[in-house]
Formats: structure tokens, sequence, C-alpha cells
């Protein structure tokens, strides 16, 4: 019988600023023609957390009309709204002479540091106009989001601005950074939007760790199966930005201190979905991942933890091979200090983002049962 010991949510460790669209309706030098923009303006953030299925094709993932969805929530009951997420709104100073940012993709000058500014979908840095798509920012102002997953930025004057999502530990990924012109035109171009609502998301990933035996005793081979959803950012990520810095996939695993750690198996590449219960439905995809090449594997005795990195050649894999999961075992042996805990773990249920897995958890929604009895 295998028993679930928990579903939990895989740590994407990543500063990238990867491709977001523009959330205005014209942007790339395109003046309205009726009206005179108003000289300040409201951003509204609302901020969802949405499973990799539910990512593609819902309304707002494509670029923006700046107008309220009143009805997102009851349309999508689904869709949760998350309170407690930062965002950073930065103006775009633009140079004498410089062009509105081109529709498209946004990719930040330097990972992890929006203060650097960005570039447009038209940069490419051996042209001789890159300078002419490349942006620079103001001071930043931050809002935190509450009241079921609103950010409000009032009083902005007129421009446009760069929205930066912090990492926190309640989402496995950031949104994208994008840019967004407040006010903006309305969506029939016969006026202003002075309050322009904006619709980043969060995915939320699953994460399974089973095991097999029922009931263990000291010095038992105990061999967890584990499957992480990957984020669906992965394809967005350009070959120049893999690097060790700027594109770490991690999972971190906190071993209960009743297990010895032996060996990570092979790591298994494939396809995820999510069956009537919310469990993963893996189907492997006939790739498998080798070690020292496409992940690192590092074992802290100190701490009992275990950390699988993946390389910049092992994201390649799985962007090559369509990948939205991965499952791989670690095996583990059970110590004398089952004997006096009785049991190795908690089996638990929960959704959770947060970024780093463990065996022990700390903040469990709900518990199933107890996971391993021992035999003293």
């Amino acid at each position: 019988m295998k028993s679930k010991f928990a579903k939990l949510a895989v740590a994407l460790l990543t500063t990238l600023g990867l491709a977001a669209t523009l959330a205005v309706p014209a942007f790339a030098g395109e003046a309205p023609t009726v009206g005179v923009q108003p000289e300040e303006g409201t951003l509204v953030v609302h901020k969802y957390k949405l499973s990799p299925d539910e990512m593609q094709g819902v309304d707002g993932n494509e670029p923006g009309t700046g107008v309220e969805l009143p009805n997102f929530s009851a349309e999508n009951p689904g869709f949760e709204p998350l309170d407690g997420i930062t965002f950073t709104v930065y103006p775009v100073a633009l140079a004498e002479g410089q062009a509105y940012p081109a529709p498209g993709a946004i990719k930040l000058v330097k990972n992890g540091d929006p203060t650097q500014g960005f570039t447009d979908s038209g940069y490419d840095p051996d042209s001789a106009d890159a300078a002419a798509h490349t942006f620079a920012v103001g001071a930043g102002k931050s809002q935190t989001t509450a009241g079921g997953g609103l950010a409000t930025f009032a009083d902005l004057p007129q421009g446009i601005y760069l929205v930066v999502e912090s990492a926190s530990t309640l989402v496995d990924v950031p949104a994208a950074p994008f840019v967004v012109m407040v006010p903006m035109t309305n969506p029939e171009g016969a006026g202003w939007l002075d309050t322009v609502h904006v619709y980043p998301k969060n995915e939320k990933l699953s994460f399974e760790k089973t095991v097999a035996q029922p009931a263990v005793g000291v010095g038992d081979e105990i061999v967890w199966t584990l499957t992480p959803q990957l984020p669906s950012d992965l394809a967005s990520i350009a070959p120049d930005e893999l690097d060790a810095e700027n594109s770490t996939y991690v999972v971190t695993d906190a071993l209960d201190a009743a297990l010895d750690f032996v060996e990570v198996g092979d790591i298994h590449v494939g396809t995820s979905t999510l069956d009537a219960n919310g469990d993963i439905v893996f189907a492997d995809g006939g790739t498998t991942l080798v070690e020292n090449t496409d992940y690192i594997v590092d074992y802290d005795s100190a701490t009992n933890t275990v950390k699988v990195t993946l390389t910049a050649d092992g994201i390649t894999a799985l962007k090559t091979a369509d990948a939205t999961c991965l499952r791989f075992d670690i095996t583990t042996t059970a110590n004398e200090g089952i004997l006096a805990a009785k049991t190795v773990g908690k089996a638990e249920k929960r959704e959770s983002t947060k970024t780093t897995l463990s065996s022990n958890p700390i903040h469990p929604r709900f518990f199933i049962t107890l996971l391993l009895f021992v035999f003293s």
C-alpha cells in the first residue's frame, strides 16, 4: 500500500526577469485620439494563485485592457486571491527622443535588480539602436496585497510604470515583471482609464511525496518517491539566461531526525495532470536526467537536509522534453531515533506554496494519519 506522505510545494529559486506582456492596448508610440490624459491615476493589482493548467487560457493572461473584471472570482471559483504579496512600481524614465517600450516581452537588465531598468521586445545587444530599447527607472513604491489580493497605488503621476513582484514564501514563482501605462486609454480608444486594473497571477504547484512501507524497524531502508510539478515559466527562460546564478530550480528536503540519508535516485522527466482528488498523475516522458551534468545533489549532515539543484543543462533538458513534472526517489534508512519517536514524520495533505520541501513539515494544514509505525 502506498501511503501519501506529503503534498508540498517545490522551490524555484530564481531572479530572472522573465518575459511579460505589456498591460496597455496601444503602446508603441500610438497616441490616443480622444481627450487629454489625466495628470494622475491609480493602479490596482489583483493577485491570484493558479495551477499550471489554470494558467493556460485564463482571461487576463493576454495583454490587459486595464478595466476591472467584476465577475472574475465568481466565474472562476477555484482561483484563490493572495494576500501578503508585495509589489513595487518603478516610474519609467524615458530618455530624450526615446519612444515608448515596444509591445511584447520585457526583461530586467540585471536579474533580480529592477532598479537597473529593463529592455523591451525590440532589444538586440548587437544592434546600433540597442540603447533605444533599454529603459531606466526611478525610485520605486511598494504595496502589499490585502483584502482579497489587492494592492492599490493611488495618485501616481501620469507615465509608464515597471511593476515587479517580490519573492515570497507564499508562492512558488513570482509573477514576471511587466509594464503598464497609468492612466491608459480605454479599450474603445475613446477616453482614459484613470484607474487601471491588472491581474498578474501566481501558479500553484503540487508536490507529492509517497512511501510504500506501512511500518519499519531500525536499519530498514525507506524509499520516498518525490513528484514535483514544474513552473510554467521554465519555458520562457532564454538560453543565455541559463546559468547557476540566474536560473536555479531547487528541491530541498529536510529529513526527519530518525532518518539517515543514503542516495537520490534517477530523476525522470515527464508530464502531469491532477485527478479529481487533486493528486498528481505522472506520465514518464522517457527522459532521465544525468547527475553532475543535469543536476547536483548536496547533503548537509548538520541539518540532515538533501538538496537537488538543476543545472542549466538540466533546465534545457526539461524545455526540450516539454516537461511539466519530475519524479525521483530519495533512499533513507531508519535509525534508532525511531524507537523514541515511534513514528517517522507525519502524513499530511495540504495546498501550500512554501518554498522549501520538508519531510518533517512545520505548518501542516491538516493531518491524514501517522505514517510509519516502528518495530521496537
